[in-house]
């Protein structure tokens, strides 16, 4: 019987460690957006008191949705292999005069070294993953313009706690971006 309950235990113990993990993409969210499931944003339109609530719609690959009352977002985090990621970030105005915008980022976080942030106004940034290398082209379903023009070539909308965001960096590199030993 003691034998049992301390399977019992340990089985109980490694379930909630492995329920808690964070996948390669949701850590990728987090490191270039500051988004995860059930978070709530500032407006991206500037809308006073408006916020922005996430839900996750898949895991693999990571397909966030955020809505607020004029503008519906998606972050859409496909890994590509070899710590690569596809960032496929977009809106779309809800209205007669809605504009729809977005890009797609392949990004390589293989030299990533760390994080530097812009402010745009209130609690948006600008954030950029130093020694990372990005690729950023419009994404065809989005026809009225490019996000890659609003934040430059090699940043990103970034809505989360920098800090965090920075712990995310080194947690990614620890478990998902390791190199082989030649």
């Amino acid at each position: 019987m003691k034998h049992l309950y301390r399977s019992v235990l340990l089985i109980s113990c490694f379930a909630a460690t492995s329920a808690s993990a964070q996948t390669a993409e949701q850590t990728v969210a987090y490191i270039l957006h500051g988004l995860e499931a059930g978070a709530n944003s500032p407006s991206l339109v500037n809308d006073p008191g408006s916020k922005v609530h996430w839900e996750q719609v898949s895991d693999r690959p990571l397909l966030l949705l955020g809505k607020e009352r004029f503008v519906e977002m998606k972050v859409h985090i496909e890994d590509l292999g070899n710590c690569v990621f596809r960032d496929a970030f977009s809106f779309s105005g809800v209205g007669q005069d809605s504009v729809s915008a977005g890009s797609i980022v392949t990004i390589d976080l293989r030299n990533a070294s760390g994080l530097a942030s812009t402010g745009v106004g209130g609690t948006v940034q600008k954030v950029e993953v130093q020694g990372a290398a990005y690729q950023c082209s419009p994404d065809p379903s989005y026809t009225d313009m490019s996000m890659c023009e609003k934040t430059g070539p090699d940043r990103t909308w970034f809505f989360g706690n920098i800090d965090r965001a920075k712990k995310a960096l080194t947690y990614l590199q620890k478990e998902f971006c390791k190199s082989g030993a030649f």
